[in-house]
């Protein structure tokens, strides 16, 4: 009889302590899916904010070197009539090498 006891007590601690941990696993595995959705957040938020300075920056000084060649292309033709001079030389600007290297680097900008 009191084997049978000792057994349905030892058993009844055995069943708690299953129950414990089977709790505890339910909390980890929902802390563990809860980092995971901050972690596609923060990556979802990083992304679009990647695309909005892609963007930004081919919008902004992509009209920028735009304007700024017209201008001097628009200088130099005025130095040269002055000059009298009909031929513009057709180099390689500062304007040029960087109006090229925008693509460059706002494709750095993405992974």
């Amino acid at each position: 009889m009191k084997f049978l006891i000792a057994l349905i007590i030892i058993s009844f601690v055995i069943i708690g302590i299953l129950i414990y941990y089977r709790q505890k696993l339910k909390q980890q595995i929902v802390l563990s899916k809860e980092r995971e959705e901050s972690v596609k957040a923060i990556i979802e938020a990083t992304e679009t904010e990647r695309k909005r300075i892609a963007k930004d920056l081919h919008d902004s000084v992509g009209a920028l070197m735009a304007t700024s060649k017209l201008s001097i292309e628009n200088l130099l033709m005025k130095l040269f009539s002055r000059i009298n001079l009909k031929i513009v030389p057709k180099s390689p600007t500062v304007s040029d090498r960087v109006h090229t290297k925008n693509p460059k680097i706002i494709s750095l900008t993405f992974p």
